[in-house]
């Protein structure tokens, strides 16, 4: 369930004659009784006496002054808990809509009805909730008597108005209830009135700003599956100010803008949530003022005089922006919310189709109408002729009815779209409404498809099947992926070309997984005209399998996919549609089979391929030392070789897909995996790590496995080597204990995407000394406006192509930022948001230009043995960036590469060269780095000595570990080495020091 919750709200409001608005410029709500209508009705006696409405939400506060002795009764539902009071926020502000006296305020912010009875049903809190609870509430409030029920409530999931919700309030009105609704909060989309507001005899409310436009967030018409008018009506949703539950999440929400506290016992707030209780007051006036009315009446007076907004379809407002007075007085008023058309298939008939309402007239004397049609073409540019009025005047005799046609026009028209009217019947004053909604299916025929295994026999497994339109955008619920177990699937598609793929099941009773077998088969090319048929797959197919050198690797990992796109954007849409349907398996998969096709592709792309991970030394179920063995967790780990490799057709399925693969052909890595001995806080061997590859195949993203490696260990892995094929890597610190369980990510290194040709290459992961690891786009260090904002994980390998994710989990981090020699108070901090990120943190800043200094510490001693602490200084000039534009500031990272071990020691007593690069980010002119130097400690970074550096290698003088105090050897016997580096550019110094880097071992 969801609440119809804020929208996020900016500025801090404008000059008196420029009304707030929000960021999607809504402007707020001033005055609401005002701006539907209601202040004269008042000034005549009517303020909702005599009429209880329920408000079903997170219960009501009935101790906020506005509220005392207006709520009656209260009752809790939520199963958890017995508490009636409202602890959330929500229902007290609605409350106060409807019938908040304004005794906080002198009457400046009263409610619509101040006179009405409130009874509560706390059905909700928070977003937490259920059907049932909400059910029980709305029973609750018919057995007491209620006349009107608000719910500023709803669900995600869309409804035709059949679901059992939407039911249950469609039957408050059977008893004599009037249920108002909250549209939603999911516009602009169309289609996007959810229940309960779903229910035909629901009064949806949409919302409107405070200059009566339909707001950006109100949800859309038409209503799913049944295509008819919804919402009903409008009223004023941004930004209302009404009674403030203190102390309580929705109650003290204050974001920047016109929302938030007014003070302690008035807040704003926006939604839906906000229209529905306006709407709810304005049908407490009506019921006062005609106490011998049904609640369909009130709600049918209520939309027949609405106040429409031009420019603006039914499916936006209804019938327009509610009008108390006007739905008071008017003594004319349509016999039903709508007329609608609901969608007409195609063919249609020859003739025309018409539709009609009836008008009733409450006077004592005939009135003469003049009808008008205002129709506007609200998706596929429909004609607006096709819709017309029979007559265009209609008299309705006194105390009588009289009915007009509204028909649609076939003039042999194929395309489809909606077509949304406002038919208004005037005479003098009077003024009736009625939304008019059409909606046309294009010519369409029916699509049969016959699904055929590798045998040539009716699938019986699961199948995927893509069907997409290349020459048009997607109907409304037109479904282009589904899914079935049947041999035999048809779907009723609008005429055009259509790009199909399909994944055929086999299902054998003895499977390791449902299907044994899979058939990869589809048509780039098909013309639906007429009904068709197409038969995929059958005994053409040929396996899916490469075929290595090594004859031990076996098959780890099996993904097929086709990746489709049109050839350019459809009218309407801002880009070609694509669908991308793939099926993985990650252990013991089917067989793969693929079956070519007979068509090719025409400008639209059709990317069929083929991922697999072949590996030779495979364990499977077997625990590590020092880790769980109770068989909840696998372990999948590989010595290797291990093949990643990838194959791909474009603009069809190929006769030959796979086949053979020469090692000469593939790029052949040497991985060497280093480790180090434990000797901080975590002292648990940790034998193994997570590795991924994944590819990108011609653009499209295809997956991969985590499989362990050993660690310390050195595996051959060899990828395919082509221009199309981008590969990037990922290694996790912790292993894979199970496939369906991921290790953390955090403390992970990894590569972007990169092409790989033939031949040989070493690649070194977890080798020390990379920190900070900076990213090629500078993005770890920028400022937008006058916010500087660090994101910087302090902590990498030696490999400059190697990004490292935060320590969240593993290390202490800690920012601070000075300007001038003032340290400045940060605005942000990654480690108290959720997700949890302690390597952010953002400061705002003076507009003028300065000189900035970033500190940065991560203690990461708990959880490592080399790196233990990482210090970082930079120094720069900075100055507001242009509006809306982000600027990457000077960062300076080094990576040393030591000549370590697969243990990360080097021998002691000798002086080795030690490699380093600088990686330098930022958009600023750098230069050529001056004054650098690097230092080596040997006590832990209590002392240090400069040494050489000559073409950026360190020239590194290792002290026998026999002269090193015992204080400064690890359990383990070892010594450590600490680095700091210090240098100066055009645009920036810096300083990095490192602490226990690496390891010094006995010669």
């Amino acid at each position: 369930m969801w609440l119809d919750t804020p929208v996020e709200l900016t500025g801090e409001g404008n000059a008196d004659d420029e009304p707030e608005t929000t960021p999607d410029g809504d402007v707020a709500v001033s005055d609401l009784v005002g701006q539907i209508n209601a202040k004269g009705l008042r000034a005549r006696g009517l303020d909702g006496s005599g009429v209880k409405v329920a408000v079903i939400d997170t219960g009501v506060r009935a101790t906020h002054p506005d509220l005392e002795q207006r709520v009656s009764k209260a009752e809790n539902f939520i199963s958890w808990d017995d508490e009636k009071s409202d602890i959330d926020g929500h229902g007290t502000h609605v409350a106060g809509i409807i019938a908040g006296t304004g005794a906080a305020s002198d009457g400046r912010y009263a409610g619509v009805a101040p006179g009405a009875e409130i009874l509560s049903a706390r059905v909700l809190s928070g977003p937490l909730g259920s059907v049932s609870h909400i059910i029980d509430g709305m029973e609750w409030a018919a057995d007491e008597g209620v006349d009107i029920v608000n719910m500023s409530l709803g669900s995600r999931a869309l409804s035709d108005g059949t679901d059992p919700w939407s039911l249950a309030t469609e039957a408050l009105l059977e008893r004599g209830v009037l249920p108002v609704v909250a549209a939603g909060n999911d516009g602009p989309r169309s289609y996007t009135v959810s229940p309960p507001a779903a229910a035909e005899g629901a009064l949806a409310v949409g919302a409107a700003g405070g200059d009566d436009a339909v707001a950006s967030f109100s949800s859309r018409g038409p209503l799913f599956g049944d295509h008819s008018v919804k919402p009903n009506i409008k009223a004023p949703g941004v930004a209302v100010t009404a009674a403030r539950a203190k102390d309580t999440p929705i109650g003290d929400i204050d974001p920047a803008g016109p929302e938030g506290p007014v003070d302690d016992t008035y807040t704003r707030l926006s939604g839906t949530s906000m229209a529905s209780p306006a709407v709810a007051g304005a049908a407490a006036l009506v019921m006062q003022a005609h106490p011998d009315w049904t609640p369909r009446q009130v709600a049918l007076a209520l939309v027949s005089s609405a106040r429409p907004s031009a420019g603006e379809s039914v499916y936006d407002q209804g019938s327009g922006l509610v009008d108390a007075e006007r739905a008071v007085d008017q003594r004319v008023t349509a016999t039903s919310s709508a007329l609608d058309f609901g969608r007409l298939s195609w063919p249609r008939a020859a003739e025309d189709t018409r539709r009609k309402v009836s008008f009733t007239n409450d006077t004592a004397e005939d009135i003469t109408l003049d009808l008008t049609l205002d129709v506007k073409s609200t998706r596929g540019k429909l004609p607006t002729t096709l819709l017309a009025l029979a007559e265009d005047q209609v008299t309705v005799p006194a105390g009588g009815t009289a009915s007009v046609a509204v028909a649609f026009h076939d003039n042999g028209i194929r395309t489809g779209g909606a077509l949304s009217a406002l038919l208004t019947a005037e005479s003098g004053s009077t003024a009736v409404r009625v939304p008019v909604g059409l909606s046309l299916e294009p010519e369409s025929h029916q699509l049969t498809l016959n699904l055929r295994d590798h045998l040539g026999e009716g699938a019986d497994g699961i199948s995927l099947v893509d069907i997409l339109p290349l020459d048009r955008s997607l109907e409304p619920f037109e479904e282009p992926q589904l899914a079935t177990l049947a041999s035999k699937i048809t779907v009723r598609v609008p005429a055009g070309t259509y790009a199909v793929s399909a994944f055929i099941g086999r299902h054998e009773d003895d499977s390791y997984w449902f299907d044994s077998d899979i058939v990869l088969t589809g048509e780039p090319r098909v013309r639906v005209d007429k009904a068709t048929e197409l038969t995929l797959g059958g005994t053409a197919a040929r396996k899916l399998a490469h075929k290595v050198d090594d004859r031990e690797a076996e098959n780890i990992y099996r993904q097929v996919g086709v990746a489709q796109r049109q050839a350019k954007a459809p009218a309407g849409e801002r880009g070609p549609l694509s669908l991308h349907t793939d099926v993985q398996f990650r252990h013991r998969a089917p067989d793969y089979w693929a079956v070519p096709s007979r068509t090719r592709a025409k400008g639209n792309r059709y990317t069929a391929y083929f991922r697999e991970d072949l590996a030779k030394g495979y364990v499977y179920g077997k625990a590590p030392d020092g880790a769980p063995g109770d068989g909840e967790y696998s372990y999948p780990t590989a010595t290797g070789p291990v093949y990643y490799l990838a194959a791909f057709r474009e603009g069809r399925i190929p006769a030959a897909l796979t086949g053979r693969v020469k090692n000469s052909q593939l790029a052949r890595t040497e991985a060497r995996y280093h480790a180090a001995e434990q000797t901080g806080d975590f002292d648990l061997p940790f034998p193994l790590k997570s590795k991924l590859a994944t590819a990108t195949v011609k653009g499209v993203p295809v997956g991969g496995r985590r499989v362990n490696v050993p660690s310390p260990g050195t595996r051959t892995e060899f990828f395919t080597a082509s221009k199309d094929i981008a590969w990037a890597q990922e290694l996790r610190w912790s292993w894979q204990n199970a496939d369906s369980f991921d290790p953390l990510e955090h403390r992970a290194l990894l590569t972007r995407p990169e092409v790989f040709r033939p031949g040989p290459r070493t690649e070194h992961w977890n080798r020390p000394v990379g920190a900070p690891a900076l990213a090629p786009d500078g993005r770890q260090l920028t400022r937008t406006g006058d916010t500087v904002t660090v994101d910087l994980p302090l902590g990498g390998d030696s490999d400059p192509r190697h990004l490292f994710t935060s320590d969240d989990l593993y290390a202490t981090y800690s920012y601070t930022l000075s300007r001038g020699g003032e340290q400045l108070t940060r605005s942000r901090d990654g480690a108290e948001e959720s997700p949890r990120n302690t390597a952010l943190a953002a400061w705002d800043v003076p507009a003028d230009t300065g000189t900035y200094t970033l500190r940065a510490h991560a203690d990461r001693s708990q959880w490592n043995a080399v790196s233990t602490e990482v210090d970082g200084v930079w120094s720069f000039r900075s100055g507001r960036t242009a509006e809306g534009t982000t600027a990457a500031l000077p960062l300076t990272g080094v990576r040393f590469a030591p000549p370590v071990d697969r243990w990360s020691r080097v021998a002691d007593g000798r002086t080795v060269a030690v490699p380093f690069t600088l990686q330098r980010t930022g958009d600023q002119a750098r230069g050529r780095v001056r004054a650098l130097t690097v230092e080596a400690s040997f006590d832990g970074g209590a002392t240090w000595r400069r040494v050489p550096v000559v073409k950026n290698r360190a020239l590194i003088a290792h002290p026998p570990l026999a002269t090193l105090p015992a204080e400064h050897l690890d359990r383990n016997g070892h010594g450590s080495v600490s680095l700091r580096v210090k240098g100066a550019d055009r645009a920036s110094t810096f300083a990095i020091t490192v602490k226990n880097a690496y390891k010094l071992k006995k010669s």
